[in-house]
């Protein structure tokens, strides 16, 4: 199974073992649906160590891209081991991951599509980020160059993720 990064294992909380965790959602109730988390564990057959999440409470937030909790975390029993998983990425089966209803995207759907405008190709699909409470294209131009475009329905005519394709309208003032 494909695994994909969702979250880091940030550092140690307190003395008995619990750890700060962020997780690259808009809320953890968004990780309801997982079953098995996933750290790297190179003595693994696959490569990757299964854990759970015991317990869990809302700390104060990361930053823009990404929710803090603190939590009990089946492989790390003290603050000693806390201290060994300081920084690890957290991983999900993709599979696990539930359909998006119509008009969502998963933003891995998104990335490397081709984007269309005034029925010309104008480039790839490179990155989205959010700033504030808005998301932003960044494409990477037929010229080299990079745009920012924001994701609105002002400037986004249709996204195919099928054909990987999104079309683009009225940008003419962001180039």
């Amino acid at each position: 199974m494909k695994k994909l990064l969702i979250g880091k294992i940030v550092k140690p909380f307190g003395i008995r073992g619990e750890v700060f965790l962020d997780f690259f959602v808009d809320g953890f109730e968004e990780l309801e649906f997982v079953e098995k988390f996933y750290i790297e564990d190179h003595l693994s057959a696959d490569g990757f160590r299964e854990f759970e999440i015991e317990e869990v409470r809302e700390s104060a937030k990361a930053g823009a891209d990404a929710i803090r909790v603190i939590a009990n975390i089946s492989v790390v029993p003290d603050r000693n081991a806390a201290e060994l998983f300081r920084g690890r990425d957290i991983y999900i089966d993709e599979e696990s991951l539930p359909a998006p209803g119509e008009n969502e995207f998963y933003i891995k759907d998104l990335m490397g599509n081709e984007v269309f405008f005034g029925g010309e190709r104008f480039g790839t699909a490179d990155n989205l980020i959010e700033i504030g409470n808005r998301y932003m294209f960044f494409i990477k131009r037929t010229n080299n160059e990079t745009v920012a475009i924001p994701m609105e329905e002002r400037y986004i005519e249709r996204i195919d993720v099928g054909a990987k394709q999104i079309y683009l309208r009225s940008i003419e003032d962001l180039i």
